[in-house]
Parts: C-alpha cells; sequence; structure tokens
C-alpha cells in the first residue's frame, strides 16, 4: 500500500475479506500506520464497487469479484491466481480489460486469464503486452481515464530480485534499515 500511495495518493482503502475478523484485524493494523482511512468491507461487491484500483490477493478457485460490479476506468492487480485453477476475476472482467501480464505463457497457464482463454473469452494474442513492453516503452500502458486496465502477475523471481536489490540500495543511500549477517 505505501508504493501504491506514493504513486495514486490514497484516501481510503476497502478490505475484505470471507472471515470478516482478518478484515476487521488488517484494516485496524493498517489504518495505524498509513496516514489514510483503511475500512472493513461487509463483501467483495462493497469493496470494489466504487474502487478506483482494485488489488485481488487470494487463492480461490471461483471468482469473488463479478463483472456487473466493476465501473469502467478501474485498474485491477490480480496476483493471487498463480497456480492452474485459481481463479479471483469473473471471466467477463478479463474479456474486456486491457491486460497486461507479467509472463505470457506463466499467465496463460497459471494467471488470472487462464479461465478466459480456457473459455475462448480471451485469446493470448489479444493480451495487449508484457510488462517488460510497458517498462521499456515499447507500449503505452493507460491511455485514457476510461480505460478498464488488468495486470495479471503470477511472480517472476526476476522481478523479485531486481525489485529486493532497488530497495536494498535505496535503504543504503539513506542511511535505514538494518544489517544482518548470515552465518
Amino acid at each position: 500500500m505505501v508504493a501504491l500511495n506514493e504513486v495514486l495518493g490514497i484516501s481510503t482503502v476497502g478490505i475484505y475479506d470471507h472471515q470478516p475478523q482478518n478484515a476487521v484485524k488488517y484494516a485496524k493494523e493498517m489504518s495505524d500506520q498509513f496516514g489514510f482511512k483503511v475500512e472493513h468491507m461487509e463483501s467483495a461487491m462493497q469493496a470494489v464497487q466504487d474502487a478506483d484500483v482494485i488489488i485481488t490477493a487470494t487463492p480461490s478457485t471461483s471468482p469473488i469479484v463479478l463483472n456487473e460490479w466493476i465501473k469502467e476506468g478501474v485498474h485491477i492487480n490480480a496476483i493471487g491466481a498463480d497456480a492452474p485453477g485459481k481463479e479471483e476475476l469473473d471471466s467477463a472482467i478479463v474479456a474486456r480489460a486491457k491486460v497486461v501480464v507479467d509472463s505470457m505463457s506463466q499467465c496463460a497457464e497459471r494467471g488470472e486469464i487462464q479461465t478466459a482463454v480456457r473459455l475462448r473469452l480471451l485469446k493470448r494474442d489479444a493480451v495487449y503486452a508484457e510488462l517488460s513492453d510497458i517498462v521499456l516503452e515499447r507500449k503505452a500502458g493507460r491511455v485514457n481515464a476510461q480505460e478498464l486496465t488488468l495486470f495479471d502477475s503470477t511472480a517472476l523471481a526476476i522481478q523479485d530480485i531486481t525489485t529486493g536489490y532497488a530497495v536494498y540500495e535505496l535503504a543504503k543511500r539513506q542511511g535505514i534499515g538494518i544489517k544482518v549477517s548470515i552465518e
């Protein structure tokens, strides 16, 4: 949330979990830690209906976010579907979104787009780009505020290593953190 807040200037975050006590606890912990409001929502629909950015990070094997709940202009980071059979979003959302993936081969096999591809609601060549295409400016990212955009991430080790190294270097430059020796 910290990184997203740096880019977006978050005012409110809605949290939903099928186990309400987890969402309530998480919302309290995050509200105490950050300078914006974090609220527990009673339903997945309530959490996403008016959202500008949606992040799904669940082990679900059936959709928990339905197409009719999603307005135009929303950006979705789908990071929970990382194995065959996992699915968080209604395939109709995937079919109408501008889709960017971290790895086409991985996402088509075990990412959020796998079901839409299998059901032929999304052809592999209809996926807009891989993340590297956006980062290297071979393709534009979001081009207008009405686009429904979806980033499907199955997690690539190279992204984790690169991000970890960038954070480490930044911490060194700022003189923050704790040095740990591994023996």
